[in-house]
């Protein structure tokens, strides 16, 4: 595959799972519903019929399953200046804007009382070593992404990413480990061994797609299935099995669509500006959202006004990638790499024998 190469479905699949996400958290998280309520209106947010989009809390799943192919591809002949640029400019920009866009919400609406320790906390990725709360509930799983680009990053560093398709299989079985009980102390975060076995899954789906190292991917996936299946019945009691298992099932199987190559043809330019919302759509969504639902009061639908909220949500999350991502992201990179290219060529001269 070439290097600048775009896979349309991945984009539709990043669509699919944010706005599964909204969704989830907009019509059918019950605890989240019970204590919202809209100044004029009172409780109008409880949507019992609705529950079905419980399920829409999968859409993370199925984003770890997508940046786990998509770091595989990212990094796959890239420095370790290259690669860790082009991650940190493309969550890092988005993520602190929404930070600033949405204490000023908080703070505008005294929604909750913010400091800059907490602030300062969630900039820098360290919400739970410094022991604050996130500003957004989402951002727990931006905390996540970046470690474990970290990790790749740590692995082109090192020179061993060329071991990425067995170390794949390991994480797997490591966070295996986890799950029984076994207790592997500081490696459990090290590892991310929570949700490690999907982005090991997202790696061996690329590899697979790239028709290399078919068997051992097969493997890791398979594995990785029955782990997602056994933590996610375990994790969310009040979904039924069978439909915690089918869903899961889903995500995986539009995962091997990919890697089955029959829609590589695909043309749609919706899609590309489908999957650029997305990222500035699950940070905003959510805390922005719930103040909305307070203080707007233009219908006593709860239904109604949601979708209103989703779609100003929608076209605040446009503007954000069209003329800020846009802008800013690649001028981050590019400053980013040659400052870090600069620093390991300083520290490779530090670290040279004298002859």
């Amino acid at each position: 595959m070439a290097k600048n190469q775009h896979i349309l479905l991945i984009d539709g699949y990043r669509f699919l799972a944010a706005i599964s996400v909204v969704c989830f958290h907009y019509f059918a998280d019950v605890n989240s519903a019970q204590t919202r309520f809209n100044v004029l209106y009172g409780k109008i947010f409880e949507f019992p019929h609705l529950a079905f989009f419980e399920y829409g809390r999968f859409g993370v799943d199925l984003f770890f399953l997508i940046s786990g192919f998509v770091i595989a591809l990212s990094a796959e002949g890239r420095s370790f200046s290259g690669f860790l640029a082009s991650r940190v400019a493309r969550i890092v920009p988005t993520y602190w804007l929404a930070i600033i866009l949405t204490s000023a919400v908080i703070l505008i609406f005294q929604y909750q009382p913010l400091s800059l320790r907490q602030l300062f906390a969630n900039l820098a990725f360290l919400q739970r070593p410094l022991g604050e709360s996130f500003i957004d509930g989402v951002y727990w799983t931006i905390a996540i992404e970046f470690r474990f680009y970290l990790l790749v990053a740590v692995l082109i560093l090192f020179k061993v990413y060329r071991f990425y398709h067995w170390l794949l299989l390991g994480w797997v079985v490591l966070c295996f480990v986890d799950y029984y009980g076994v207790n592997i102390g500081w490696i459990k975060q090290l590892f991310i061994t929570s949700y490690g076995y999907y982005f090991s899954a997202g790696g061996a789906f690329y590899h697979i797609y790239q028709e290399r190292h078919r068997m051992l991917s097969v493997m890791t996936v398979v594995l990785s299935f029955c782990l997602a299946v056994l933590v996610g019945v375990d994790r969310f009691k009040e979904l039924t099995d069978i439909g915690v298992g089918c869903v899961i099932f889903v995500c995986y199987g539009l995962m091997w669509l990919i890697s089955s190559k029959r829609f590589d043809d695909i043309k749609c330019n919706s899609l590309v500006v489908a999957g650029a919302v997305t990222y500035p759509l699950y940070l905003l969504h959510l805390k922005i959202g719930n103040i909305l639902m307070k203080h707007l009061t233009i219908t006593a639908s709860g239904i109604l006004l949601n979708i209103i909220i989703m779609v100003g949500m929608l076209l605040l999350s446009w503007v954000v990638s069209r003329y800020f991502e846009k802008s800013v992201n690649p001028a981050v990179r590019r400053g980013l790499e040659a400052l870090l290219s600069g620093l390991h060529q300083s520290a490779s001269r530090l670290l040279k024998p004298a002859n």
